[in-house]
């Protein structure tokens, strides 16, 4: 019987977000677990039980998706994945999209309207 293709889900939030897990399924994963309350000190266990489980030819046929919000947090779990591998344990390490996003910086404390409340003019006055 042929290993099936696991993609391991990894999320520091409550949950998984189910988009992630819609997606993966329509790219062909077969089984998709996930894993929510993911700290940054547990990515290292977990990515190795993920790995050494499957054997030198099912690390192939394994995946580690990491999500989340916070993009900092998600590179550095990516990194934490990373360390855990052992060559010929390696496998394939992606995060999603919305933790690939740098944070987008709040326009300031009044926004796009200044201290008084009137709106930046720009250089034709208008």
């Amino acid at each position: 019987m042929e290993r099936p293709y696991i993609l391991h889900m990894f999320t520091p939030g409550k949950q998984m977000s189910p988009f992630d897990i819609n997606m993966a399924a329509d790219a062909g994963w077969q089984m998709i677990p996930s894993y929510a309350d993911v700290t940054l000190d547990g990515v290292t266990g977990l990515t190795q039980d993920a790995i050494f489980s499957r054997g030198p030819k099912g690390v192939a046929r394994t995946g580690i998706f990491i999500g989340g919000r916070d993009a900092l947090l998600a590179a550095d779990m990516l990194q934490r994945a990373q360390g855990a591998m052992v060559k010929p344990f390696v496998v394939s390490l992606m995060a999603g999209r919305r933790a690939r996003q740098p944070a987008r910086r709040h326009p300031g404390r009044h926004g796009a309207r200044g201290a008084r409340g009137r709106r930046h003019r720009g250089a034709g006055g208008g």
